[in-house]
């Protein structure tokens, strides 16, 4: 494997007992769970599970009631995007590939103005810590701007406060495929401020969801903490990147590197993903 594909995306660590733990839910589900309807009790255990957390402070969540199960991060900006089709959806350079893949992200390369929406990333997809969140969410607060946060990397972080009181947030969502090997489940939550009426709550009032995932996410949701990887790689990244000659991000799976890893480029960041690497510096 090259050093460019040993270091790039961004991925869960291949952690032996996650994977172990992952094999015993995949043996041991039962065609009962495939059809049982756990969607409330996924949620609220969602919802715990980010509260939970005494590694990052989380204020805020409560003011978002309305919750639905959802393939990944993924799926509720998509849902975002079509709520908010008649404005400008702004994203940052450096954010989540798939805004410009997609061609539905406009770049965020002026001051917002009162068309706009917003989505960003919290932990900040290509510094993986706060970037530019307090000042684009109060001036978005102060023109009406709605704002969609994107928390995929909640569960891996450590040291950040995840503010949720900004009156300009609509929904905020969150994902275990960073910390978890659960990436090909795509398990992941939307919270929301007030009642959305949109695919996810259709397939919510419907039953039609994926009730293996929930099943899945909630046996490790219940196995492992929000701070679980954090707490067990913390260590290892700071003696990883002593001897990369990186710097540690806020992920424990991320770190920033120098001109000698301009192969790695995310917009004006050198982003290393340590997750094939660190494992072996615990």
């Amino acid at each position: 494997m090259s050093e460019r594909q040993r270091f790039s995306g961004g991925r869960s660590i291949p952690d032996a007992d996650t994977l172990s733990f992952l094999t015993r839910c995949l043996e041991q589900i039962t065609f009962k769970q495939y059809f049982n309807n756990i969607h409330d009790e996924y949620c609220n255990t969602f919802r715990s599970w980010i509260n939970s957390t005494t590694l990052n402070s989380v204020e805020g969540l409560d003011l978002f009631p309305y919750q639905q199960f959802t393939q990944g991060t993924t799926e509720a900006i998509d849902k975002f995007y079509m709520r908010h089709r008649d404005r400008t959806v702004r994203v940052l350079a450096g954010e989540y590939s798939y805004h410009f893949l997609g061609g539905y992200g406009k770049l965020l390369d002026e001051p917002l103005s009162s068309g706009d929406a917003l989505i960003i990333s919290l932990p900040f997809g290509s510094t993986c810590s706060k970037y530019q969140y307090n000042e684009l969410l109060a001036e978005a607060s102060k023109l009406q701007v709605p704002v969609f946060v994107d928390c995929t990397w909640f569960g891996v972080c450590h040291d950040l406060y995840f503010d949720f009181s900004y009156p300009c947030i609509e929904q905020v969502a969150f994902s275990l495929s960073k910390a978890f090997p659960l990436a090909y489940l795509r398990i992941g939550c939307r919270f929301t401020k007030a009642q959305v009426y949109d695919g996810l709550t259709a397939y919510e009032s419907d039953g039609y969801l994926n009730w293996t995932s929930q099943s899945i996410g909630l046996e490790f949701m219940n196995q492992f903490s929000s701070d679980y990887i954090p707490l067990k790689y913390l260590k290892a990244q700071e003696v990883l990147c002593n001897h990369l000659n990186v710097t540690p991000t806020n992920c424990v799976q991320m770190a920033l590197g120098g001109s000698e890893w301009d192969h790695l480029k995310r917009y004006q960041w050198n982003r290393l993903c340590l997750s094939d690497e660190i494992i072996g510096w615990l």
